[in-house]
């Protein structure tokens, strides 16, 4: 996710650069963003409600460091509460990865011939050999 939002930035840069304009970019590239940022705080928790100390859902990345924590120097089999939470993290991450896939399969590349079709410049991802 991270390498598709530093894509995302790049291709905005080169749209501001193209030589013709497409006012539906814009649009375009806040839903990619604004779907990136969804699932990042899926995966990765929401910092915004635990920086103030505010109860925030556990996020997938929150689930597998508790499973696999409370076992870091154990002998004893899993507990029933790391295994819940594995179980959960796996189902988490189960119904992100078609979203993730999405934008990288759909999105991304839609964007890219939007971009091709303005004349916009090079960015990272968007060259191939086929050109």
């Amino acid at each position: 996710l991270a390498a598709a939002s530093f894509r995302l930035d790049a291709m905005r840069k080169a749209a501001k650069l193209a030589a013709r304009v497409d006012d539906t970019l814009e649009g375009d590239f806040q839903a990619v963003e604004s779907a990136i940022k969804t699932i990042r705080r899926e995966m990765e928790g929401d910092n915004f409600l635990a920086e103030r100390y505010e109860n925030a859902p556990m996020s997938v990345a929150d689930r597998l460091s508790y499973a696999a924590g409370t076992h870091n120097e154990a002998v004893a089999l899993p507990t029933g509460t790391a295994k819940s939470a594995l179980a959960d993290a796996k189902a988490d991450l189960g119904a992100a990865l078609p979203k993730v896939r999405a934008i990288l399969e759909r999105d991304l590349p839609a964007l890219d011939k939007k971009l091709d079709a303005i004349g916009a410049p090079w960015s990272p991802g968007r060259w191939s050999f086929e050109k």
